[in-house]
This record gives structure tokens, sequence and C-alpha cells, in this order.
């Protein structure tokens, strides 16, 4: 179940209690979506919140909400490299359990509305520490990028496989694959 939130400090306060529970910090995983900021309007129940981080570049556009406990931020920049097209999806990894895989968490984003997770681009964290040994690759790109793209980067071929099964699901926009990790794709 969704719940919108009204303000960036509702969205701290539910960040600062899943950090408590859980051990994990926000914002160390990122799915890249290729949605336009007009789409995101007609999409969201609520209007952005335009700005809030005057130290990040560019106007930029917020909305926040909590899939179960889960804490979700949806973000567009308008910036030029950007083409208009990008969006980001920031949330939690999925807390520390050996049943889980790191990019497990991003299940409980399918209840977002559509095309947020049928246009998924990029699934990425800060501080990868990893020896992947297959990646995921997006067949097609969005206007002005390249492709291949490479989507995710996996420990294991189980872990590809079961996040491909998963992406495939999703009745995506896109074509994934399964490849060996840096070839000739490019990242978003």
């Amino acid at each position: 179940m969704i719940q919108w939130l009204s303000s960036l400090d509702e969205f701290e306060q539910w960040t600062e209690l899943y950090h408590k529970t859980y051990g994990v910090y926000f914002d160390t995983l990122c799915v890249h979506t290729a949605v336009t900021f007009v789409e995101l309007q007609a999409l969201l129940p609520r209007p952005p919140d335009s700005n809030p981080f005057p130290s990040e570049p560019g106007p930029h556009e917020y909305w926040y909400c909590c899939i179960d406990d889960l804490p979700v931020l949806i973000s567009h920049h308008h910036h030029p490299n950007s083409r208009g097209i990008f969006t980001n999806i920031r949330t939690f990894a999925s807390h520390p359990n050996p049943n889980n895989y790191f990019w497990a968490s991003i299940e409980k984003l399918v209840v977002l509305p559509n095309p947020l997770m049928q246009r998924i681009l990029g699934i990425g964290w800060w501080d990868q520490k990893k020896q992947p040994v297959r990646s995921l690759y997006c067949r097609e790109a969005p206007l002005g990028t390249k492709s291949p793209v490479e989507l995710y980067q996996a420990e294991t071929v189980t872990e590809a496989e079961a996040l491909l099964d998963f992406l495939q699901s999703l009745q995506s926009e896109y074509d994934y694959y399964i490849d060996k990790p840096n070839n000739s794709a490019t990242s978003v």
C-alpha cells in the first residue's frame, strides 16, 4: 500500500524510523526510469516539492511516499544532460538477509503507477563494491542515449536470472537480457 507524504520533514521521519528498525541507510538504491516530468505530474496524486535541496544543481522536483514501511523518494531533475526523460526512484537497499538480493526492495515498488516500473534503465547504488559475474542489459534506449544500456551488475548468475525474471514480470516496455559485465554497453 502506498502512503503519499506531504513534506520532506514527514519523509525524513520515515527514513529515520526505517534506519533504526533495519540498520540500513537511505539512498543506497536508485532505480533510473525513463519517465518525463509531464508524465509524473499526470501519474502522481500530489504536486511535487520543488527544489527542496538548494545545494543540488538545477531545478528539481520531489515526491515522497512510503510503500508499506519502505520510504521512497521520486525525483526528477530538469537538467540538460537528462534530456527531460529520466526520473530516479530512490530508496533503501534490502535490509541484510541471506535470502535477499541487494535489489530485492524494488519488488515493493511494483505498486507505483505505470510506467514508472515499466521503463527501468538502471538499478544502481552508492558505494558499489561488487565483483560482478553477469550484467543485465536493456536493448532499447530512450531517444538520445546509446544502446544497449547496462542496467545492473550481478554477483552471481542466479542473481542476474532472478532480476531478469522480476523485470519480465513487470511487462516492461523494454527488452532485457543477461551478458558478461563491462562489455561495450553504456551505463545510465
